[in-house]
């Protein structure tokens, strides 16, 4: 299931979705691995939902609702709940996504 951003970004340039998908996915896809788009997309939208979440947590506590962090990420509820069934999931360090990365450039 590949994200639906919602907010709008430039085609080109280091705004574009493409260039922040590109610079979240450097630190956790092994070197030289080329995801597939959908998977890409996916799980560079995993790891922004993981930051945004940190990010609203801070501001406004563990229990702030999920609707602030579906404003702050621009997906859907459903988007979320699919990906995170569990809200505490959001919050797991390290991150499931880096030790795949680790396993796979070892």
């Amino acid at each position: 299931m590949a994200t639906q951003w919602k907010c709008p970004r430039p085609e080109s340039g280091p705004e574009s979705h493409d260039a922040i998908t590109r610079s979240l996915l450097a630190g956790f896809v092994a070197p030289g691995a080329v995801l597939a788009f959908g998977h890409e997309k996916v799980v560079a939208g995993i790891l922004q939902a993981r930051i945004f979440a940190v990010g609203v947590a801070l501001e406004l506590g563990l229990s702030a609702p999920l609707h602030a962090l579906v404003e702050r990420l621009g997906v859907s509820d459903r988007w979320l709940q699919n990906h995170y069934p569990v809200k505490t999931a959001l919050y797991a360090f390290p991150p499931p996504e880096l030790a795949e990365s680790l396993g796979a450039a070892g």
